[in-house]
C-alpha cells in the first residue's frame, strides 16, 4: 500500500542568491561562529535565547509586580497637538 505518491511534494525553492541577501547573512552568521563554540547545538542556542526571554520576564514581574508602567506625565506640546497616545 502506498502512502505517499510522488506528486505529494511541492518542490523547494532555491535559497535568495541577490547580493544582499548574501551579505547579510554570511556577516550574521560569521559572527555568531565567532561568538558561540563550534560544539554547541543549534537546539541549545535556541534554548539559550528562550531562557533569556524567561530571565526577561521574571525581572519584569519582579521589578514591576503590577505590570503597570509609570504615572502618566504631564501634557506636552506633542500630546496637546496630536492627542494622548
Amino acid at each position: 500500500m502506498r502512502i505517499l505518491s510522488p506528486g505529494t511534494f511541492l518542490p523547494v525553492p532555491p535559497p535568495s542568491s541577490s547580493p544582499s541577501t548574501v551579505a547579510k547573512d554570511e556577516t550574521q552568521w560569521n559572527a555568531f561562529v565567532e561568538i558561540l563554540p563550534l560544539w554547541l547545538a543549534p537546539n541549545m542556542v535556541t534554548l539559550i535565547g528562550f531562557l533569556f526571554i524567561l530571565v526577561n520576564i521574571v525581572l519584569l514581574v519582579i521589578f514591576m509586580p503590577d505590570l503597570v508602567g509609570p504615572v502618566r506625565l504631564p501634557p506636552t506640546r506633542t500630546t496637546q497637538l496630536w492627542g494622548p497616545t
